[in-house]
């Protein structure tokens, strides 16, 4: 299953708009290959599974877009007043397709 369709599955009602958008960018961007996506994918993988991937790095915040960082400070704000993991948020396909996109 492409990770596009298995976004249909995520649960952004349960989120804000804002959080929502940051996280479909941030999956975006993770995708993507270029430059910035290792950064990105690391990010989120701590995120996923912070035993296995919990070594993100924050100077990798310096590689990043600006989009994509912006979008990474609200995740990490959101998520340190939420615990809720990607699973919860139905994208643990998304996320298995990252971890293999990149080799974690």
């Amino acid at each position: 299953m492409s990770y596009e369709k298995s976004l249909a599955h995520f649960r952004y009602d349960e989120l804000d708009e804002l959080v929502s958008l940051s996280i479909r960018d941030l999956i975006a961007a993770a995708i993507a290959g270029d430059c910035a996506a290792e950064p990105v994918a690391a990010f989120l993988m701590a995120w996923h599974d912070p035993e296995s991937y919990g070594g993100f790095n924050l100077s990798d915040l310096w590689v990043m877009n600006e989009k994509s960082r912006q979008a990474a400070v609200v995740l990490f704000v959101w998520l340190s007043k939420n615990h809720v993991t990607p699973r919860e948020l139905g994208l643990q396909i998304v996320f298995n397709a990252i971890a293999a996109r990149w080799a974690y």
